[in-house]
């Protein structure tokens, strides 16, 4: 888990967040703002049709990843998220 956070492989950390938490896809969709398919088929680790696997590259999409389900900045290589601080 914390390699996929620390490589920002979010469709791993919500693979592994159901396997191993039994989170539903629905709730992280609801955490993220992403659709539960989109969240899905990053997890199922199925590809685009061209072989690359959907992930999340924009930075301020990451921040709301990391917002979303409250990852301490410091495991994604960010500095403290400001719902740390509170």
């Amino acid at each position: 888990m914390r390699s996929a956070i620390a490589n920002h492989d979010f469709g791993e950390v919500f693979r592994l967040a159901k396997l191993h938490g039994n989170i539903s896809f629905a709730k992280f969709a609801e955490a993220v703002s992403y659709k539960r398919e989109h969240i899905g088929r990053m997890a199922r680790l199925e590809t685009d049709g061209k072989g690359v696997r959907p992930r999340i590259t924009q930075f301020h999409k990451i921040l709301e990843v990391v917002d979303g389900l409250r990852i301490p900045g410091h495991l994604a290589g960010l500095a403290p998220r400001p719902w740390e601080l509170e």
